[in-house]
């Protein structure tokens, strides 16, 4: 069997020298180092483990809009790889509406509401003498001024705007009352009369639409003619030219006070005569004629309403929308609660204070 001899020496082991790199580490990829057996030259290997990046700090190389993604990026110190990431989009940065990056307006701004002319037109208007004007004008004055007050709350610009331009419209339209003494008219004199400021305006008015009968009287209760009528009418609407020269009436005649107005009426459709050939001028006119006439000067505006509050005035009849329409705009109010009186001579004070109150609605908007 085996045995010892007494001869036999125990290995020395090896004796390894100093690790040297054979592969260096690169940032992504391992390296290896090598050490030698100074005895026996036997080598032994291990892995260097990659060294990793180096990166700087992130610099922009694409700027960031406010709808755009931008760009970053860094670079490492050791081998120069690069690596690059998104910049989310900046978005808008809106300032009253506007954005302060780019200038883009904001689809969803709403401005704040403009107070300030409005509150000026109103103070304005609060410190005028209305004992001055029409009771008329001076009561579309103050619907415009408490619509204006109103609107001193309102919520869109629009509105603001416009109770200030309504309110600027009924301040313009402010008619001076007529002089109270001495009186023009020695049958105008008791100024609690329905129509001592229509007649007093429409003497007044610009261009004058009537200096009465005589110098000194305007017949107020005299029977209102057809010449009369067309002429008050032409006389508010400035006097316009006629546009045709041609004369269908053959009791209308050049140089006649009407003769310009009765052409303006016929070519307007106000008027057709009373027939064909004949206008009659100085035939009176009915309640229903007048405020045909008148209706039909406005344009021939449909009424809102279509029931009658007169119990003479019925449909089908051909002053049935112009007496609905004077009547729901505060032109006429009847002859009684019930009653309109279609067939009654218009007088001259009617016709005044028909087209008086007429002009006050009108300029009232």
């Amino acid at each position: 069997g085996d045995s010892y001899t007494g001869n036999e020496v125990a290995a020395t082991g090896h004796s390894f020298g100093e690790w040297t790199v054979t592969k260096a580490a690169s940032c992504t990829e391992k390296g290896e180092e090598t050490r030698t057996c100074a005895k026996c030259g036997e080598k032994e290997t291990r892995e260097l483990a990659a060294t990793g990046h180096s990166f700087g700090e992130w610099a922009v190389t694409k700027a960031a809009t406010c709808t755009a993604a931008g760009e970053e990026t860094r670079t490492c110190a050791k081998c120069g790889a690069k690596e690059t990431r998104a910049i989310d989009a900046l978005g808008h940065d809106y300032v009253n509406g506007v954005c302060s990056r780019c200038g883009e307006a904001d689809p969803n701004y709403v401005p704040p509401v403009d107070y300030t002319a409005l509150n000026a037109a109103i103070e304005a208007a609060e410190k005028l003498d209305l004992s001055k004007y029409t009771d008329a004008s001076v009561a579309a004055f103050n619907k415009a001024l408490a619509d204006a007050k109103a609107a001193q709350t309102a919520d869109t610009q629009a509105a603001v705007d416009k109770a200030k331009e309504d309110l600027e419209k009924a301040v313009n339209a402010l008619d001076p009352k007529p002089p109270v003494d001495p009186f023009r008219f020695d049958d105008v004199k008791d100024s609690s009369q329905y129509y001592f400021e229509p007649v007093y305006w429409a003497y007044n008015y610009q261009p004058q639409i009537t200096n009465g009968t005589s110098k000194n009287l305007f017949s107020p209760e005299k029977g209102c003619t057809r010449a009369q009528v067309v002429t008050f009418l032409w006389r508010y609407a400035g006097q316009p030219a006629p546009k045709t020269t041609k004369n269908d009436f053959a009791d209308v005649s050049k140089g006649q006070y009407y003769y310009d107005a009765v052409l303006w009426a016929a070519e307007n459709n106000i008027t057709n005569g009373t027939s064909k050939t004949m206008f009659s001028p100085e035939k009176t006119c009915t309640r229903a004629q007048i405020v045909t006439f008148l209706w039909r000067f406005a344009g021939q505006p449909e009424p809102e309403t279509t029931k009658s509050p007169f119990n003479d005035i019925k449909e089908g009849q051909y002053y049935y929308k112009a007496v609905l329409w004077a009547a729901e705009n505060g032109i006429t109010t009847g002859t009684s609660k019930n009653t309109f009186d279609p067939e009654k001579t218009c007088t001259r004070a009617q016709i005044v204070t028909f087209l008086y109150r007429y002009n006050a609605k009108k300029t009232a908007g």
